[in-house]
C-alpha cells in the first residue's frame, strides 16, 4: 500500500486466500485481523480492493455475501474489483441473469462498492468454480452479456481492465471499446 501511494498508483487489489481447514467463520476472522493490521499507521492515498475469486476448492471471496462482511468489518477497505470470469465461475451468471447478479451485489455489499471491473470472458461453465479466462466474446459469458457488463461500466462510472492474453487483449479491448462508443451513439 505504501509502495503503491509512493507510485501513485490508485488502487491495491487482493485475493483473500484459501480457508483451508479453518471453517469461513475463523478464515473471515484471520483475513479482517490482516487487514487492520495492514491499516494500522497507513495514511497512503492508494486505496486497497477485494478481486472476488472462482471459488475453487476452499477458497474464500467468491460469494459476495462473504465480501460484504469483511467490507463491514474493515471500512478502509475501498471496495472490490469486479472479475467477470472469476463471478461468472462462482455463480453470478452475467449473461441470462444480470439485473439478477446486480441485485445480489446492491443487497451485499452495495454496487457503489464496485470500484474497478477485471474483464474476461470465460472458458468454464457458469458455476463451475474453475478459473479460466478467455477473450471477450469467445466464451461462456459471451457479447450479450459484455454488453450489459460495459453498459453499467459506463452508467457507474466504473474503469474496465482487460484481463486475457496477449496478443488477443488488443482485439479485446477494441471489442469492449466499441461496444462503449455503440452506447455512446444510441443516447
Amino acid at each position: 500500500m505504501e509502495r503503491a501511494s509512493l507510485l501513485d498508483a490508485k488502487y491495491v487489489m487482493t485475493h483473500l486466500g484459501s480457508a483451508k481447514d479453518l471453517g469461513e467463520e475463523e478464515s473471515l476472522k484471520k483475513i479482517t485481523d490482516g487487514f487492520e493490521k495492514i491499516f494500522e499507521n497507513y495514511n497512503g492515498s492508494a486505496q486497497l480492493l477485494i478481486e472476488n475469486s472462482a471459488g475453487a476448492g476452499q477458497i474464500i471471496g467468491s460469494d459476495f455475501k462473504q465480501i460484504g462482511k469483511i467490507l463491514k468489518s474493515t471500512p478502509q477497505i475501498a471496495g472490490i474489483c469486479l472479475d467477470t470470469q472469476h463471478s461468472f465461475a462462482s455463480g453470478y451468471d452475467w449473461k441470462n441473469d444480470f439485473n439478477g447478479c446486480i441485485e445480489l451485489i446492491e443487497k451485499n455489499l452495495g454496487v457503489k462498492k464496485i470500484k474497478l471491473i477485471h474483464s474476461n470472458d470465460s472458458l468454464t461453465d457458469f458455476n463451475s468454480r474453475k478459473d479460466r479466462h478467455t477473450h471477450i466474446g469467445q466464451g461462456k459469458i459471451g457479447l450479450e452479456g459484455f454488453e450489459k457488463l460495459v453498459a453499467f461500466a459506463k452508467e457507474n462510472n466504473i474503469d474496465m481492465i482487460c484481463e486475457t492474453a496477449y496478443p488477443g487483449v488488443i482485439d479485446d479491448i477494441k471489442i469492449l471499446k466499441e461496444m462503449r462508443d455503440r452506447k455512446n451513439n444510441a443516447q
